[in-house]
């Protein structure tokens, strides 16, 4: 698996990363499809170091006590499996996340990733990738 190779590190603003998500889902919780109110969950809390990096963000409809932002806060371990929960110890980029796009009929595993153009544009990315434990 090859990752996209950024030119130092990228620090990402509240803003930025909230724009860079609503871009990617289109209005849309990646969870269920619902309307998406705005909300972007970490998938790495920022307590535990996560920060606004598109790729530690989810559009997840709800708040943190309700929709699937409530139900990410409220069963995180159910959660890790799909990708939506990433321990502190973990690059949100490395681990695929089961997640809707309005691009695609239904869900899949996608890694999220942000490449630089030539220019310096940071574009967010989506691939769909192979769950690594179905052979």
């Amino acid at each position: 698996m090859t990752r996209p190779v950024l030119a130092g590190p990228v620090l990402w603003s509240e803003g930025d990363g909230r724009d860079a998500v609503a871009e990617r889902c289109a209005g849309r919780c990646e969870g269920c499809g619902a309307h998406w109110g705005g909300q972007a969950a970490h998938r790495q809390r920022r307590s535990q170091g996560g920060g606004w990096n598109p790729t530690n963000l989810v559009a997840l409809c709800g708040s943190g006590t309700t929709g699937c932002h409530g139900l990410q806060h409220a069963r995180p371990y159910l959660f890790q499996g799909l990708g939506w929960e990433v321990g502190p110890l973990e690059d949100p980029a490395d681990i695929p996340v089961w997640i809707l796009t309005p691009f695609r009929v239904g869900p899949g595993w996608h890694l999220l990733a942000v490449e630089t153009d030539a220019v310096g544009i940071r574009r967010h990315v989506v691939r769909l990738v192979e769950a690594r434990w179905i052979p």
